[in-house]
């Protein structure tokens, strides 16, 4: 208790000496008093306050999670504040993030509605509220026109072995926001349609894209073109 109190300390001593410094000028002492301090606290943190997250599926064909069932390295901003090298699993079939507790022990949701943007990697979620169905969205592209992907995957039962098994099985939907207006792109002619007002030169451009292959690079390389001539 006393190392946390030292950090307390720290951090309050911290942000008086640099008062006379904007947000973006934060100095180097008050972002390293916040970690310690951040550290210091880890164990009693408010985003261990979630429900406990539990798996009852036995030997599933593929799994619910982001990339992985390992525990990934992320960053999220919860209640305001972000936090740093967290251990987390993305459930796409419940649009859940679970939070590895400080025992090791036990797997806990966080709170949803407290929580804003989550990285894992170089792979950026954010919570749209409106103009789609409200989530967490992967945001591909962040120029003059966005691009935002959600990635679901889907729960089914195969009963036909005498047994449950349980198949989960990966979709991925994309959006270009376009103005105020979410418009949904998963194939080339939607992304020009969306974008009509320089179809010809995207056209001509989209000829030397893989969409078969990769169509969630083409979708965003068509929309960085667009925006570099627009």
């Amino acid at each position: 208790m006393p190392q946390v109190y030292w950090m307390v300390f720290l951090c309050f001593l911290t942000g008086h000496l640099t008062d006379g410094y904007s947000q973006a000028s934060t100095p180097p002492a008050s972002a390293y008093a916040q970690q310690l301090y951040q550290k210091a606290t880890r164990t009693s943190a408010s985003y261990y306050n979630g429900k406990e997250y539990t798996i009852q599926e036995f030997r599933p064909q593929g799994h619910q999670f982001f990339e992985s069932m390992d525990w990934l390295s992320a960053s999220l901003s919860y209640e305001g504040i972000r936090y740093d090298d967290l251990p987390l699993l993305y459930d796409l079939n419940r649009d859940l993030f679970i939070l590895r507790n400080h025992d090791g022990l036990h797997r806990i949701i966080l709170d949803q509605s407290l929580l804003e943007n989550v990285t894992i990697g170089t792979h950026a979620f954010v919570r749209i509220r409106q103009g789609l169905k409200p989530g967490f969205y992967e945001r591909l592209y962040d120029g003059k026109t966005k691009i935002f992907c959600k990635r679901t995957k889907d729960r089914t039962e195969d009963l036909s072995q005498q047994r449950v098994l349980i198949i989960y099985t990966p979709h991925d939907y994309y959006f270009l926001l376009k103005g105020d207006q979410y418009i949904p792109v998963n194939s080339k002619k939607s992304v020009l349609t969306a974008l009509s007002d320089r179809k010809k030169e995207l056209r001509k451009y989209a000829r030397t894209l893989n969409f078969r292959e990769d169509r969630e690079n083409a979708i965003r390389n068509v929309v960085a073109y667009y925006d570099q001539i627009k």
